[in-house]
């Protein structure tokens, strides 16, 4: 595949993180997706893009409008807790949903959760509105570019209200170094999205894939790169690296 061109609402969803090992027992596999850590870079654009699309998660009672703005984050596959980034290397553009819409928040529900991090940790999580849809993208450097990863989707990232802190330390391989990094709380579950767009929609792959993203010690990390996804080309400033997103199996 390849492109052509918080206030709390009172609805919030549970979301339960099962042990490692009753979910493996359960048949439970982190074979669908392509990429099992992404870095998140805080970005600039250099072309602002506002832009409504529907979309509806398994997590959402009915398709909704959101309004994007961005985009604020890149996310790019990466090497972590001795897992190599495999290739072709995965990439997302996050677009912020803007906060004068009424917040899109999902229905009320329990969640189980397997992610790479926890491990076997039996932990709940509460879950709040959307705050950014991830949008597959495309790094361009010289010659035809990676194709986008078969399986990877777009995802709704919605906020965690309310999670311990991890207090883990990772080593972090991207392709500018190898550094320790703090792993702390989670802050998002990013959970695949169907979506509309003029006349085209998409469908997620498989809806139990999505991810965890935890907040890491922030680093300095300057680069500009080009990018495209469905709205088009876009000159990107990295400013800094602030969390890691973890591949994670999701139950209902």
């Amino acid at each position: 595949m390849f492109y052509s061109s918080v206030r709390l609402h009172p609805l919030q969803t549970i979301i339960r993180i099962l042990p490692l090992a009753a979910l493996i027992g359960a048949g439970v596999a982190f074979a669908h997706s392509p990429v099992e850590f992404m870095e998140v870079l805080q970005v600039k654009p250099g072309r602002l893009v506002e832009h409504s699309v529907d979309v509806k998660t398994s997590l959402d009672a009915s398709r909704t409008e959101s309004n994007l703005t961005g985009p604020t984050h890149f996310s790019r596959s990466v090497g972590c807790m001795n897992k190599i980034a495999r290739s072709p290397y995965a990439y997302l553009n996050w677009y912020s949903i803007e906060k004068n819409n009424p917040p899109r928040v999902p229905s009320i529900r329990e969640v189980t959760i397997l992610d790479r991090v926890r491990g076997s940790e039996n932990q709940t999580l509460k879950l709040g509105p959307a705050a950014y849809q991830l949008i597959p993208s495309q790094w361009l450097t010289t010659g035809t570019p990676d194709e986008i990863p078969a399986g990877l989707d777009h995802y709704t990232a919605y906020e965690v209200v309310e999670g311990p802190q991890v207090d883990l330390v990772v080593s972090l391989i991207t392709p500018e170094e190898k550094s320790s990094r703090k792993v702390g709380k989670p802050i998002f579950i990013c959970v695949p999205s169907n979506q509309w767009h003029h006349d085209e929609s998409v469908k997620p792959s498989h809806e139990s894939d999505g991810f965890v993203v935890y907040e890491l010690d922030s680093s300095d990390f300057a680069k500009e790169f080009t990018v495209i996804d469905q709205f088009g080309l876009n000159q990107i400033t990295a400013a800094s690296s602030k969390w890691i997103a973890c591949h994670a199996a999701i139950m209902k």
